[in-house]
């Protein structure tokens, strides 16, 4: 271009003569919105496989913020975790040097309703753009103006999270920025869904087998003694405990 950037091009050329002389006749198509879209899309399948490398939710999550910013041109990426009104950070990336204004304030106490650039995402469950915002818990606290975009964490209808890209500058997040986001987000919902499945099935089946080593330890000797000690030895190592007792309650005759 004039001003020097460069630009993506497809160019279509046929043969054919000029003045008696061989030429070419090509027509030149601008395909730089095209072109950042389709690599957008292979950054999003990028991400989408690592993160189908996590074991836990956590992983997850670390997976998920630090595969954000190489989606979209963030300087810092934020989740959002919601328990009813209660909201925690699950996990933040940021390029050195940068921070979360969104992580500091839910670290500081904010709750989400508190948050400006929060609030209408889980309001609305959509996936919310802003430019020259101002990312603070009250009206008063003055921040930097910066670029927002913001999209839910969604399972069977309901919204247990928000994953949040931020960046020091405005006009950095488009329209199209924000359907990538929607799409990677709901590539992450439905991945914690499925490893906090996996890891409740999983703790349900270590406390069925538990149980079962238990009733078999207690159904090898009739002796009230007996099977108070195994007891408590089974159960004080299934809770870790130190100390463990065990009160009977007689009957008065």
């Amino acid at each position: 271009r004039r001003d020097g950037r460069t630009f993506d091009v497809e160019e279509h050329g046929a043969r054919t003569v000029h003045a008696q002389r061989l030429a070419v006749i090509a027509t030149i198509l601008d395909v730089t919105a095209r072109e950042a879209s389709r690599r957008r899309l292979e950054k999003l399948a990028a991400a989408g496989l690592a993160l189908s490398a996590a074991q836990t939710p956590q992983q997850a999550l670390d997976m998920a913020a630090e595969q954000l910013r190489s989606i979209l041109p963030c300087d810092a990426t934020c989740i959002v975790l919601l328990d009813h009104d209660a909201v925690h950070v699950g996990a933040i990336s940021t390029t050195p040097g940068m921070h979360s204004v969104v992580a500091e304030l839910v670290e500081a106490g904010a709750q989400w309703g508190e948050i400006a650039v929060i609030d209408p995402v889980i309001r609305s469950r959509d996936t919310v753009v802003l430019d020259a915002v101002q990312i603070s818990a009250t009206p008063h606290q003055e921040s930097a103006a910066r670029s927002f975009a913001g999209a839910p964490l969604v399972v069977r209808g309901e919204v247990f999270g928000c994953l949040c890209a931020e960046a020091t500058t405005t006009e950095r997040f488009t329209e199209e920025d924000g359907r990538h986001l929607r799409l990677f987000a709901d590539h992450v919902a439905a991945t914690l869904q499925h490893l906090r499945l996996v890891s409740s099935l999983e703790t349900e089946r270590n406390r069925l087998r538990l149980l079962n080593k238990l009733s078999h330890a207690l159904a090898e000797t009739l002796q009230v003694q007996e099977v108070a000690a195994r007891a408590l030895a089974q159960i004080g190592g299934i809770l870790k405990s130190e100390i463990g007792l065990l009160f009977l309650w007689d009957t008065p005759t």
